[in-house]
């Protein structure tokens, strides 16, 4: 899960697949929101905005307020692992489609 501020789009948690890179320019088309809005979060932003640390941001948001949006492939994935946010434990998300939204 990456973790992005959008201007006035708010706050923004993607989940795409480890071998995919976010193309930013169509991230900032789909918010509707200017290219140089969107950015990374810093890992403080993190912390502070996204309850987890970089590295560990499991794939529903900790927050009030946070968007989420999923690359379209992962709801054809019968289940996904990621971060819970602990470092002990990992997340499992049986049937990605009906549990994450914007799929």
């Amino acid at each position: 899960a990456l973790c992005f501020t959008a201007g006035g789009a708010g706050l923004l948690l993607v989940l795409a697949p480890a071998s995919q890179q976010v193309e930013l320019r169509w991230l900032s088309v789909v918010l509707g929101v200017a290219r140089r809005r969107l950015r990374l979060a810093s890992a403080d932003e993190c912390v502070d905005l996204f309850g987890a640390v970089p590295g560990r941001v499991p794939p529903v948001p900790l927050r009030a307020g946070v968007r989420v949006l999923c690359h379209p492939s992962l709801g054809e994935c019968a289940e996904l692992w990621g971060s819970s946010g602990d470092p002990l434990h990992i997340l499992r998300v049986q049937s990605p489609r009906v549990a994450l939204p914007h799929l």
